[in-house]
């Protein structure tokens, strides 16, 4: 090799190098993201053991109207900083009451890509500090 083709050579290395971290970036951060999901699904159902859906509670029926008793606007959430019946409580009528008023309005203030990422409930506000409010599991299915 002479010694006019090394900067070549290692123009051909960066290249190299460059393009294999292009290609494998997304499945880095893929692989990433689930670690920390599993993360978060194990500490979630390490700090709340009673969290398990029950069969009653699996509703087959899309909802077509919001039901009566909820408040009419987002509600406060409660000035306690540690999770208990209570919070959790409040929580669940936040986030009822909100559903409710997009329910009303036709989703009139979801327009556009950023309005999705709006913070609406901070869910350290009601105890919950990593910000997991649940976890939502779908079964796999046998096709055949």
């Amino acid at each position: 090799m002479r010694k006019r083709d090394i900067p070549l050579m290692m123009l051909a290395i960066v290249c190299f190098l460059a393009g294999a971290y292009v290609l494998m970036k997304p499945t880095v951060n893929q692989l990433q993201q689930k670690k920390e999901a599993s993360v978060a699904v194990s500490e979630f159902f390490r700090d709340h053991p009673s969290a398990t859906a029950k069969e009653e509670d699996l509703g087959t029926e899309p909802v077509k109207e919001p039901p009566e008793d909820l408040p009419e606007g987002p509600t406060e959430g409660p000035s306690e900083l540690h999770p208990t019946e209570t919070s959790y409580a409040d929580l669940l009528e936040a986030m009822k009451a909100y559903n409710a008023e997009i329910f009303r309005n036709g989703q009139a203030g979801l327009a556009d890509p950023w309005a999705y990422q709006a913070e609406v409930l901070r869910l350290s506000d009601y105890g919950l500090e990593n910000e997991t409010g649940g976890v939502l599991t779908i079964p796999k299915r046998d096709w055949q």
